[in-house]
C-alpha cells in the first residue's frame, strides 16, 4: 500500500513537473532541452516502482504457514441418553495431551477469500467412581475456514470469516458386559471465525485470540484460544514462530431425545509454525 502510494505520488509529480516545463516552451530548441528531464523522470519512477514492489512480493502475492500444537487437555462434562444422565462428575477424567495440525493460504487477490484447514485429534479416557465402568470418548475433527484479512502483518492482523467443523468420532461406555452401548457422532457445525494479533514493535513479541463460535439449530460449539507469539527466525525463504497459550473447547449436541452431549475440553498449549 505504501509502495502504491509512493508511486502515485512520484506519477503526479512527474506530470506537473513535465506540465511546468512544458508550459514556456516555443520553439523545438527549448523542446530538445525538455526531453532529457522527461526521460530523467522516466527512469526515476520505474527504479522507484522496482525497488518498492521487490521487497513486498512476498508478503504481498501469497504466504503459506503450517503450524503443529500440543495441547494439554482436561475433559469435563457429561453425556445424555434415553433421558438418563451419565455425568462427567462421577467419572475421573484422565489428562491427555492432544495433536493438532494446521495450513493457511493467503494471497493478494481482495474479493478471493484465504484458506486455513485444521486437523485436531481429542481422545479422551474416564473411569467411573465404582472403579469398574469406563467411558471413551473421541471426537476428533477437520475445521475448514475461509475468510478474509484486512489487515496482516507484525503489528496488526485481522481475520474473519466462516469455518466448517466436520466431526467424525463416538462415545462408548464400558459396563463389563459383551454388548457396550457405542454411539456415533458425525456432525457438521458451521461457526463464525475471528483472529485478532497485535505485535511490539521491534520485538518478534504479539499477542495472538481466535475463535471459532457457532450456535445453530441443537447444537453449540466454541473453539478459542488466546496465545503469546514469538518470531525466533526472520528469513529471506520464512519464518519461524512459538507459541505458548490457552485453549477451550466445547462441544454440545443434540440427537432428538435419544442422545446428548455436554463437553468441554480445556488447558495450555505450545505450538510451532513456520511461514513461507
Amino acid at each position: 500500500m505504501i509502495g502504491k502510494i509512493l508511486v502515485n505520488v512520484l506519477k503526479l509529480l512527474g506530470k506537473l513537473v513535465e506540465f511546468k516545463v512544458l508550459k514556456p516552451t516555443k520553439n523545438a530548441r527549448e523542446m530538445e532541452k525538455v526531453k532529457p528531464m522527461k526521460k530523467m523522470l522516466s527512469i526515476t519512477a520505474a527504479t522507484c516502482l522496482v525497488a518498492l514492489s521487490a521487497p513486498a512480493s512476498a508478503d504481498v502475492l501469497f504466504s503459506l504457514e503450517a503450524e503443529a500444537q500440543y495441547w494439554q487437555a482436561d475433559a469435563s462434562g457429561y453425556h445424555t441418553y434415553a433421558q438418563t444422565v451419565s455425568s462427567g462428575d462421577i467419572y475421573d477424567w484422565k489428562k491427555s495431551g492432544q495433536l493438532g495440525f494446521g495450513a493457511t493460504f493467503t494471497h493478494f487477490i481482495p474479493l478471493l477469500p484465504n484458506v486455513k484447514f485444521e486437523t485436531q485429534e481429542l481422545e479422551f479416557g474416564g473411569e467411573h467412581s465404582n472403579g469398574v465402568d469406563t467411558v471413551n470418548i473421541d471426537l476428533g475433527h477437520e475445521t475448514y475456514t475461509l475468510f478474509y484479512a484486512p489487515f496482516d502483518n507484525d503489528l496488526v492482523a485481522i481475520h474473519f470469516g466462516a469455518s466448517l467443523k466436520q466431526i467424525d468420532g463416538y462415545v462408548g461406555e464400558n459396563y463389563g458386559m459383551s454388548d457396550q452401548p457405542l454411539w456415533r457422532i458425525d456432525e457438521d457445525v458451521v461457526s463464525a471465525y475471528l483472529k485478532l494479533a497485535a505485535g511490539l514493535p521491534f520485538s518478534g513479541l504479539s499477542v495472538v485470540a481466535e475463535g471459532h463460535i457457532g450456535s445453530f439449530g441443537d447444537h453449540d460449539l466454541h473453539d478459542i484460544q488466546g496465545a503469546v507469539r514469538y518470531r525466533f527466525l526472520d528469513s529471506l525463504v520464512f519464518d519461524g514462530y512459538a507459541s505458548i497459550g490457552y485453549r477451550s473447547v466445547k462441544m454440545d449436541f443434540e440427537n432428538g431425545n435419544d442422545f446428548t452431549t455436554n463437553y468441554e475440553f480445556t488447558g495450555p498449549f505450545a505450538s510451532v509454525s513456520l511461514r513461507f
